[in-house]
């Protein structure tokens, strides 16, 4: 059987050690607060560990904020891993480095970056900067104050610009709005593709406005509003017939 308690003096210091040395580890300083071994250990409900497979395991707590300063994991199996200022809100959302990100959608994820939100279902930024990801299955990736707001639609690179379109996509540029559906804007500034299937590429201030593939390329100040028109380099020109 095993050997007996003897209550000592070498195993008081010993009890008392074990119970210190892991307040003094975490960095808190001693006092007489009964409440600081549990405080410390705490955090451990919301991990599991194994030096070679944990297997499907189970935490008893499910949010977790991990190597981050002044975040928040509200939601049921959320976490905020690295970086600071962070809310993930969303039931299986995560913040993973960056700053200051707010993640209230399901299942949705901010990578890096700095004041994002990201509230659409399965939606994600990645390393955006003050950027909306606000529909299911919306994506914004680098750039500057982009805006996802339709299912499925995404934005990479460049400043300012719009996808509002169900499956639509802008690629680099400023100041752009693909809000037709499958619509898509590369490059250049200011254009607008506002129909299904359009779009214009590179130029500047160009709109293509009309459904089955209406195009704009390069050049600038011009429309493309009959289906199926194209407009192709130039300044101040209509192609409005089909």
């Amino acid at each position: 059987s095993p050997n007996p308690t003897h209550l000592t003096p070498k195993w008081c210091e010993a009890v008392q050690e074990a119970i210190v040395r892991p307040i003094e580890n975490a960095g808190a300083t001693l006092s007489d607060d009964a409440g600081q071994f549990a405080a410390v250990v705490y955090g451990v409900h919301g991990i599991k560990s194994h030096a070679t497979d944990t297997g499907a395991a189970s935490t008893p707590n499910t949010r977790a904020v991990v190597a981050s300063a002044l975040s928040r994991a509200s939601g049921s199996t959320s976490a905020c891993v690295a970086g600071g200022g962070h809310h993930a809100s969303g039931t299986g959302s995560a913040a993973i480095g960056g700053g200051s990100n707010t993640i209230s959608g399901v299942r949705a994820v901010a990578v890096a970056g700095i004041s994002n939100t990201v509230s659409g279902d399965d939606s994600a930024t990645v390393g955006a900067t003050s950027s909306t990801a606000s529909s299911t299955k919306c994506v914004v990736a680098g750039g500057t104050a982009h805006t996802a707001s339709a299912a499925n639609a995404a934005v990479r690179g460049g400043s300012t610009n719009t996808a509002s379109g169900t499956n639509s996509g802008t690629v680099a540029g400023s100041s752009n709005v693909a809000s037709g559906t499958r619509s898509v804007i590369v490059g250049g500034t200011s254009h607008i593709a506002s129909s299904q299937d359009s779009g214009c590429f590179a130029g500047n201030n160009n709109t293509a406005s009309t459904a089955n593939n209406t195009v704009c390329i390069g050049g600038r100040d011009s429309t493309a509003s009959g289906a199926e028109a194209a407009v192709v380099g130039g300044s101040t020109n209509t192609a409005s017939g089909s």
